[in-house]
This record gives C-alpha cells, sequence and structure tokens, in this order.
C-alpha cells in the first residue's frame, strides 16, 4: 500500500508540471490509465508494436492489401507477417502504438533500396499510404508513431522548400613544391551515400585548396601545424574530372596547382572537397513553418500520431543554423552547445507533434 502511494506521489509530482505545460500550449494529453499510475505521451512506458521498413515496395504492399504477408525481418531470423497480424497481436497485448518507420540499416537481413526512394515523408503518395495504414490500425485501436521529422528523411523536400542543405568536408593531405608551388592530390569524388533513411545523392560543392608546413613534436608520434601559418591557395587549384575511373558511388579526380611561391616553406596541402547534402537544418528561420506545414499534411489526412520519432546525435556535420543558435542563443561552441541545443530540439518537435484531428 505504502508503495503504492509512493508510486502515486511521483507520478503526480512528475507528470502534473508536464500536463500543465501542454494545457498552456493547447496540447490535448494522450493519457494511459493503468491500476495505480496515469501515463503521459511520453512517459508511456508500454510496448509497441513495430514495422521497419527497407524499401518503397513494402509500404505499397501494406497499404494495398492489410493481409498479404511480408519478409519483416530485423534479425537473421525471418518473420513473415501482415498488417493485420501486427495489429491484432498488438491489440490482444493490450498496445495503444504501432511504430512505422524506414530504416535502411535492416536491409542486411532482406532486400533493401539500391537508389533513393520514390516514396518520401512529404509526398502526397506517400502520405496517401501512411493514411490507409493508420486508418486500418485504428479499427485495432491503435495510433500511429512515424519517422516524420528526420532531418535525413526529409532533407530532400526541405532542400527543394528553401534551397538550404547540409555541408560535408571531405580532405585529402599531399605534397607541396615550395620552390615552384607545384602540387597533386588525387581522391574520389563521391556522388552518393547511403545513411539509415536510404540512399541520397550528394552535390560537389566546390573544392579548396591550404598550404601548410608541419613539424614534429619531439619524443611523441605527434605532428603540430600553426594555425596561423596556414594559408588559403585555392585560387590556383585546378580539378581534373575523371569519368573513366568511376564506380556507382564514386569518380576519381586530380586537384593540381601551382604558383604562390612568395608565401615561404610550406610544403604541404590539405585538398578539401566539399559536398552539399539534402538534410534538413533544425535552427533555420524556415525550418519550423517547413515542419509546420509537413505535420498539418498528415493531420489533413486524417493520421492518427501518437509520436513522432527523430534521430539523434547527427551533428557531425555543419549546418549554418546549427552554428548561429549556438553562438548567438546559447554564447558557447558549437561542441560545447550540444546538448543544450539537442535538449531544444527535442522540445520544440515535442510541441508541434499532437496536432491530431479529432
Amino acid at each position: 500500500m505504502l508503495h503504492a502511494f509512493r508510486l502515486t506521489v511521483w507520478a503526480a509530482a512528475v507528470l502534473f508540471p508536464i500536463s500543465v505545460v501542454a494545457a498552456e500550449v493547447g496540447i490535448a494529453d494522450d493519457v494511459y490509465r493503468g491500476e495505480l499510475v496515469a501515463y503521459l505521451g511520453p512517459w508511456q512506458f508500454l510496448p509497441r508494436a513495430h514495422i521497419i521498413l527497407v524499401n518503397d515496395g513494402e509500404l505499397e504492399a501494406l497499404a494495398a492489401d492489410p493481409d498479404r504477408e511480408l519478409n519483416l525481418a530485423t534479425s537473421l531470423q525471418p518473420r513473415r507477417t501482415s498488417l493485420r497480424r501486427i495489429c491484432t497481436q498488438a491489440q490482444r497485448r493490450g498496445m495503444r502504438t504501432l511504430v512505422l518507420a524506414f530504416d535502411q540499416f535492416f536491409a542486411q537481413y532482406r532486400p533493401g533500396q539500391t537508389a533513393p526512394r520514390r516514396l518520401m515523408p512529404d509526398m502526397d503518395p506517400y502520405i496517401a499510404r501512411i493514411a490507409k495504414i493508420g486508418q486500418f490500425a485504428q479499427q485495432f485501436g491503435l495510433g500511429l508513431e512515424l519517422s516524420l521529422l528526420s532531418p535525413l528523411e526529409i532533407g530532400p523536400a526541405y532542400q527543394r522548400a528553401t534551397g538550404q542543405s547540409g555541408r560535408w568536408m571531405h580532405y585529402r593531405k599531399g605534397v607541396r613544391d615550395p620552390a615552384t608551388g607545384a602540387f597533386s592530390v588525387q581522391l574520389w569524388r563521391q556522388t552518393r551515400w547511403t545513411n539509415n533513411k536510404g540512399p541520397i545523392d550528394v552535390a560537389d560543392a566546390g573544392v579548396r585548396v591550404f598550404a601548410f608546413r608541419e613539424r614534429t613534436l619531439h619524443g611523441t608520434p605527434y605532428r603540430a601545424v600553426d594555425p596561423n601559418g596556414i594559408v588559403e591557395i585555392s585560387d590556383v587549384a585546378k580539378v581534373d574530372s575523371w569519368e573513366s575511373l568511376k564506380t556507382p558511388v564514386a569518380h576519381r579526380i586530380r586537384v593540381h596547382g601551382t604558383g604562390h611561391t612568395d608565401i615561404g616553406p610550406l610544403d604541404r596541402v590539405l585538398v578539401v572537397q566539399q559536398y552539399r547534402t539534402p538534410e534538413m537544418d533544425y535552427f533555420s528561420p524556415k525550418a519550423l513553418p517547413f515542419l509546420k506545414q509537413l505535420v498539418d499534411k498528415y493531420a489533413d489526412a486524417g493520421v492518427r500520431l501518437n509520436g513522432l520519432y527523430t534521430s539523434r546525435g547527427q551533428y557531425c556535420h555543419v549546418f549554418e543554423g546549427l552554428e548561429v543558435v549556438c553562438q548567438q542563443r546559447f554564447n558557447c561552441s558549437l561542441v560545447v552547445g550540444l546538448q543544450t541545443v539537442e535538449t531544444v530540439v527535442d522540445r520544440r518537435l515535442e510541441l508541434r507533434k499532437v496536432r491530431v484531428p479529432s
């Protein structure tokens, strides 16, 4: 009895402030009531049914025929099942949520996507299929949890709508002749990557070249470069693209040049190949209006959302908006601000995820 009382007090103390915040911003609470405790949205420590997609065809098949059996394995053990069977089992176990997400990682267990996806979360055909699956799941008391706001998954649509994208850098070090300024460096210019949301095409965003000199730190395996001694020499750089030397995901280039003999004994170069990638910048002023418009499309289609799932830890590359927010809002460097920034992302998405039609 005492244990039950303590648990109830704890739940009231933790969940009541969240409920107040939700009410202030007009969020309708989705409450699950157990024998002792009522759980709000993110605090529903309840099992969920899962469907992980690895190609467009699986989404099309699930929407077209809920009785069609597919291999939805997420391990070496095949798992042939249907949407109806998944929903029926979830209902029998008292589940409230069906997680539906795309994850290329699991293509190691069944045929996955080999080209950029035809169906993405911003597209009307995609939303129509999700709505059809959601309407079927509602017959079993299930709402959907979608991988809807992943910056990787909605990146192509965000790039088309705003002109903004992610920026990645790929580098190769080479030797430079200080007397003539001559250098020549070869590398693979990449054209397609694959992440957990499927294959994406990446675009060449230009090449930059920096000359420098390094020195060995005595008694250690390390070498050091004076940041003040680095000189950009991109203006003399030329790029030869060898289209005949290519793979399905890259082709060979040579970056070379001469000149700038007046910069001193700088005998090394760093060649930086830049890429533009179709990813969304959470911290751009254009991001929130874009996300609102996207979530509204699902609400207008009648999709009942019990939750939204977003990828985390994707800050190993550079977004202009992220840099600005770290400096202006938190007065700190990019790395120091990541934990605080991640909290802001979660909070922003949490407040938007609940616009559900009555």
